[in-house]
């Protein structure tokens, strides 16, 4: 009985390490998020916030920087996107910045998907 409640403890303490680090992480990924700045370049978003998750390398002329939309008729393109994920999510969330042509910084959102 004793090895029982010493193996649960063990669970319960690990998993609420599990969770605060997530917390943790999450919270840091929100933060490094509000420091990027129109028109940085990738490397500078990479020193931010590490390697990203996945690239994707899409053309998109509607271009949204932190929820403000910026039209598609104003010359700018969003070529590839960085997407940055918390280590948990049941919803999908992602933070993503996107480059243009001249891998600046062009595009900035958060998604977090129902």
């Amino acid at each position: 009985m004793k090895l029982f409640a010493k193996l649960l403890a063990v669970i319960f303490v690990s998993l609420v390490f599990w969770v605060c680090w997530v917390w943790h992480r999450t919270g840091v990924l929100e933060q490094t998020f509000a420091r990027v700045q129109r028109g940085d370049s990738q490397s500078r978003v990479v020193e931010l916030f590490g390697q990203p998750r996945f690239v994707t390398s899409e053309l998109q002329t509607n271009i949204d920087w932190d929820e403000d939309w910026l039209s598609a008729t104003n010359g700018i393109r969003c070529v590839r996107q960085f997407h940055y994920c918390p280590p948990f999510s049941i919803c999908g969330e992602s933070w993503i910045v996107g480059f243009d042509e001249s891998s600046n910084a062009v595009a900035k959102y958060h998604i977090i998907s129902p």
